[in-house]
């Protein structure tokens, strides 16, 4: 394990739309069974005074053990995307999950935008590569391989 983690706080929308907020923080990933447990807890599925059925969530916050995720990921993220996500890279051996560190510390520009984008990086890492170089105090630069190196 690589020790990545990441958690939002979700939240009954129609109770929210009601003045309430009732939600429930959800660490990623998550079975099936226990976000439908969650759900239960927050009310999702029950109905208002009025007999409309409360079937939506959203997010209130996100925090993620890569703070550079902090910034790339909002409130509007699908849930089952997030859920995805979170198992792609703690799937990740710790040196994948180094380089996958290093290419968002380096803000490299991601092909595709958004969690997809972050998604598919987890696929990709190996078209990066880390190579050693003393020009700071770290000692690491990071740039994308040449044609040359990849050879």
């Amino acid at each position: 394990m690589n020790g990545f983690t990441l958690s939002a706080f979700v939240a009954n929308l129609g109770k929210y739309n009601e003045g309430e907020l009732v939600g429930e923080w959800v660490k990623f990933p998550i079975s099936q069974e226990a976000m439908e447990d969650v759900l239960n807890k927050i009310g999702v599925w029950d109905s208002d005074p009025f007999g409309n059925v409360y079937d939506e969530i959203f997010i209130t916050d996100l925090t993620a053990s890569i703070p550079q995720l902090n910034d790339r990921l909002t409130a509007y993220e699908n849930i089952e995307k997030l859920n995805y996500f979170a198992a792609c890279v703690q799937a990740l051996d710790e040196s994948e999950y180094a380089k996958y560190r290093a290419v968002l510390d380096a803000g490299e520009t991601i092909p595709e935008m958004g969690l997809d984008g972050l998604i598919n990086l987890t696929f990709n890492l190996d078209r990066y590569d880390v190579i050693p170089v003393v020009r700071n105090d770290a000692g690491i630069t990071l740039r994308p391989m040449t044609e040359t190196e990849r050879m």
